[in-house]
């Protein structure tokens, strides 16, 4: 500083005025801010950089304006407070900064900048850096405006952005921005105190914004209101607990049956969530109204996905288009009423991807409260640890599940209970390879107005749908165009609710797989109708594949006329059609009508897949290794996997036919395979290979092992044809002996042969022309390349063919190298 600008300085303070920030003749000298900001004033980049050595105040009715390019060094435990405006204004090219300049600076050097405004204010940071305080922007005001724009808020003890100390909350609109290495969360509105929940949480956006390493969180709201708030875009990684919280429950209590907390208007959009140790999206407590979690990517999360807890009632909400893979619930919902009548809640679950997740893929669970206007569409629901969607639920009513596919599941695809099941549909879904059933509705009541329309139920390791309810109901169930195959069971309905099934396809539901029985029916059974007491109706349906196409335990009576049954000839029925050479009918308990059945299917019969092993050798040297092929299996939909067995060890389902296995132990092993298509029907019977390990065994023999029809003790048989012999015999005259001149009569020993005479006439005609003075038509390159090849033939014919072929390419590529050796000093003597 000059000399007049202390006197000043001096006399200000001595009169008890806040002196205005003192700068310096020398633009290149700092700036230091030692008073209050009481007018309008501008701190350029020109002036700066800045340093505040002590708490700042901008005073109501003033606006600090932060130039493009200056940097403010906050002095230790310092707060800048903003009662009238701030806007750093900082451009992509030359930013603002709030720093420090402390030498390797780490969070908490300063305190923060803090927002007192009130209606007519506004705290703009844009294009600015916000580091290394205790806090980096406390919202202390309801009032106003608080905008961070394409901001970097970094390096703080507690918070990026929080509030403290009010009821409510001003417009907060954070976009575009960058929080990282914060202690407790990027984005915070809550309350002090015991209680940290403010009343009110309105027109906070938090969009397109990073979160990385922001403490627990990356945004978080606690308000006993939440109302127009939107958290959309961007990014949270490497947070320890939820990535976004919107949380309107007390704290350690359950909610109370008052309504005076919810959600109403708010949305999470587009963000992707990876790596936190709790939830990626947290909803908590009161009612939601016009609730949105849509389209967000959720991955590698500790907690689940989408996790709506707490809830006392939901209404016209959404979660929809989410990816959530490898959380330990892909959506939880849970919804409770502590007392009272049964309230309706509506809520939609559509087009999520939920993905190997180690729990349900979906979970709803609730108390005191009916689901109407519930639907499941249009979901992914695979590879989960448990089910791919499980809903618990007291009474079920204009249920829909649609257009889902539900595959691949540890537990039952879909699982509806409750007490009471009305008006529930489930239509056109895909239940695949669960390793449960495919569907599971069941009723503790009654089980009224239910459809089950249009879905194919493949492979799954218990029954394809299965309907159980210990009530009547008033409306009968539906069971029609579906098409149930390779199942361990195709259907079951049990209850005592009129039940009507048409134009139905169950085929081969004689899948092996989980354990247990339905109500003592052995395996490979199409229909169960287990203790219906009312009428069934069983008409048009095609049952075939199966030993017992239909069981039934009725009090009334089964009309199961019009269904064919896998033969011209009909069902067998012990009294009504002994003769049948289709599915058995069997009546447990009362009687079942299958007269008149139909003689042809009424759709396009399904058909079980063939299935072919072949080896390329079968006797081998310890270690030797041995290529299985299944490649000449076929099915007219395709082969989906092949389920190989080694030594009665069952390996995982492969999707390409080849297996290579290499035995140590002496002896004979064998390989089965059973081949699997695109509806989950297994062949009805194994291949096999048999494969013996002979320690005296120097050389594989050239036999393909192949297999034929099933010979009638429920195995394939095997067939060897054999060109050498399996043991070794003694060389003959010439060396040869017969292994060499097996392997070299073999296809693949004759294809290498033909290619490496086409190299020795080339060559032999371009060294004569050579040698007679003429230029060659091909160069010695290209005639390499041709021995090359032929000697590669040989080599891989050793692996998959005749062992000796090792041999005959080695033999092969010393006679080429000794003749070209001969032929080079020939040519240049």
């Amino acid at each position: 500083m000059n000399r007049l600008a202390l006197v000043l300085v001096a006399v200000v303070v001595l009169a008890g005025v806040p002196a205005p920030a003192a700068t310096a003749t020398d633009a290149s000298a700092p700036t230091y801010v030692t008073g209050d900001v009481n007018e309008d004033t501008t701190w350029s980049a020109d002036d700066g950089p800045y340093f505040v050595t002590d708490d700042v105040t901008v005073a109501r009715g003033a606006t600090l304006t932060v130039e493009p390019g200056t940097t403010v060094n906050v002095g230790g435990e310092v707060t800048l407070t903003v009662r009238g405006s701030l806007h750093a204004a900082g451009t992509a090219a030359s930013p603002v900064a709030f720093t420090t300049a402390k030498p390797n600076p780490g969070p908490g050097t300063w305190d923060a900048i803090r927002y007192e405004g009130g209606a007519d204010s506004t705290l703009r940071l844009a294009n600015t850096t916000v580091e290394y305080g205790v806090t980096g922007v406390e919202v202390a005001s309801s009032q106003g405006r608080v905008v961070v724009d394409d901001a970097t808020i970094r390096a703080h003890v507690r918070t990026g952005v929080e509030t403290v100390g009010v009821d409510a909350v001003p417009s907060i609109r954070v976009t575009d921005s960058r929080f990282a290495d914060i202690g407790y969360a990027g984005v915070l509105v809550r309350a002090a105190g015991t209680n940290p929940y403010v009343e009110s949480a309105r027109g906070v956006a938090v969009r397109d914004t990073a979160f990385e390493r922001t403490g627990r969180h990356g945004v978080a709201v606690w308000a006993r209101q939440i109302r127009g708030v939107a958290v959309a875009g961007g990014s949270v990684t490497g947070v320890a607990e939820s990535g976004v919280v919107l949380d309107t429950s007390r704290a350690a209590t359950q909610p109370s049956a008052a309504t005076d907390r919810g959600l109403s208007n708010v949305a999470v959009r587009g963000v992707s969530v990876t790596g936190v140790g709790g939830d990626g999206v947290h909803v908590t407590g009161g009612e939601l109204d016009d609730v949105a979690v849509s389209g967000n990517q959720i991955r590698d999360v500790d907690g689940a996905g989408v996790n709506v807890s707490r809830a006392l009632d939901v209404d016209d909400s959404r979660i929809a288009g989410n990816v959530v893979e490898n959380a330990r619930t892909g959506v939880s919902v849970a919804v409770s009423k502590p007392s009272g009548a049964l309230q309706d809640f509506s809520l939609t679950v559509a087009d999520n991807e939920l993905r190997g997740n180690d729990r349900d893929g979906l979970r709803v669970t609730t108390a005191y409260v009916l689901a109407d206007e519930f639907a499941v569409t249009g979901n992914e629901l695979a590879d989960n640890g448990r089910h791919g969607a499980y809903v618990a639920t007291p009474v079920f009513d204009e249920t829909v599940v649609a257009d889902n596919v539900v595959r691949e599941n540890g537990a039952s695809g879909v699982v509806l209970t409750g007490s009471r099941v009305r008006d529930v549909t489930a239509a056109d879904n895909r239940f695949v390879a669960n390793d449960g059933d495919g569907l599971d509705v069941w009723a503790s009541g009654e089980m009224s107005g239910v459809r089950v329309t249009g879905n194919d139920a493949f492979d799954n390791a218990h029954v394809g749908v299965s309907l159980d309810h210990h009530a009547t109901g008033a409306r009968a169930v539906t069971v029609d165009n579906n098409t149930i195959a390779g199942n361990r069971y195709g259907v079951r309905y049990a209850g005592p609710t009129a039940v009507s099934a048409s134009n139905n396809t169950v085929a081969f539901n004689t899948r092996s797989g989980r354990d247990g029985s339905v109500a003592d029916v052995g395996p490979s059974t199409g229909v169960v109708f287990e203790d219906v007491s009312a009428n069934v109706t069983f008409r048009d349906n095609d049952v075939y594949g199966h030993v017992v196409g239909l069981r039934s335990e009725s009090d009334g009576s089964v009309v199961a006329e019009d269904n064919y049954w896998g033969a011209e000839s009909g069902p067998f029925h012990a009294t009504l059609n002994p003769d049948g050479d289709g599915n058995a009918v069997e009546p447990a308990r009362g009687k079942a009508a299958v007269v008149p059945f139909d003689e042809s299917p009424h759709r396009d019969l399904l058909e079980r897949p063939t299935v072919a092993l072949a080896a390329n050798r079968t006797t081998v040297a310890p270690g030797n290794a041995v290529a299985f092929s299944a490649a000449e299996s076929s099915d007219d939909a395709g082969v989906e996997s092949y389920h190989f067995v080694v030594d009665g060890t069952q390996l995982p389902a492969r999707e390409t036919p080849t297996l290579v296995e290499a035995f140590e132990t002496n002896g004979t092993h064998e390989v089965r395979v059973v081949v699997e298509d695109a509806q989950g029907v297994e062949s009805a019977r194994a291949a096999r290979v048999e494969v013996t390990v002979d320690p005296n065994r120097t050389e594989s023999d050239t036999g393909d092992e192949t297999t034929t029809p099933d010979d009638g003790d429920g195995n394939a048989t095997t067939t060897t044809t054999t060109t050498a012999p399996t043991t070794q015999a003694p060389a003959q005259s010439g060396g040869g002996g017969p292994g060499l001149l097996g392997g070299l009569f073999s296809v693949w020993g004759l294809l290498g042969l033909l290619v490496y005479v086409v190299a020795l006439a080339v060559g032999g005609y371009a060294t004569n022309e050579v040698l007679n003075g003429r230029r060659p038509p091909v160069k010695g390159r290209f005639i390499h390349v041709i021995a090359g090849v032929a000697v590669g033939i040989w080599l891989l014919g050793s692996v998959l063919g005749p062992g000796s072929l090792l041999l005959v390419g080695a033999g092969g590529a010393g006679v080429w190298a000794a003749a070209t050796g001969a032929l080079f000093v020939l040519a240049t003597r």
